[in-house]
């Protein structure tokens, strides 16, 4: 009988702590939830209209109406290079135009960049913050608060 005892007693005990275990869960779901919920309200209720700036669509905009769609379009940065903002202009330009970043001077005088070029007849760059010897027709984009200066321009042949 002592043994019987002892097992309803095991089994009494293994049924408590699977409930409390099956409560802690479910309480910690529950406030999970509800303050997902929250944030989730928080974050559309005051998140802007747009992802890119006002200002950076100006921008974009400007190119588009310069620069013939299917470009190839070389962005020049020099050092320390701004990768957010080749970003913001890869993903505005796309895909009617196609961007290759350039950091180096350097990589602009090889015989590989001439070869990129002439086969993808590239006209065009974008200098961030940035000049560069043998361009032409340098028009400095409209500039907007937090954007960096952005100049477009023809390369020479």
């Amino acid at each position: 009988m002592s043994s019987a005892v002892a097992a309803i007693r095991e089994r009494s005990r293994e049924f408590l702590f699977f409930t409390v275990a099956v409560l802690v869960m479910a309480s910690s779901l529950y406030i999970a939830a509800r303050r997902s919920i929250a944030d989730l309200a928080v974050m559309f209720h005051n998140s802007p209209p747009q992802t890119v700036p006002a200002g950076m669509v100006m921008r974009v905009e400007f190119v588009k109406r310069r620069v013939p769609k299917g470009s190839l379009i070389v962005y020049y940065m020099e050092d320390p290079p701004d990768s957010w903002e080749f970003g913001l202009w890869e993903r505005s330009l796309y895909p009617d135009y196609l961007l290759i970043p350039i950091t180096d001077r350097a990589l602009l005088k090889t015989k590989e960049f001439e070869t990129l070029r002439y086969r993808y007849n590239a006209q065009y760059v974008l200098l961030a913050n940035s000049s560069l010897p043998g361009v032409r027709d340098s028009v400095l984009l409209p500039d907007y608060p937090g954007g960096i200066a952005i100049t477009l321009a023809k390369l020479e042949n």
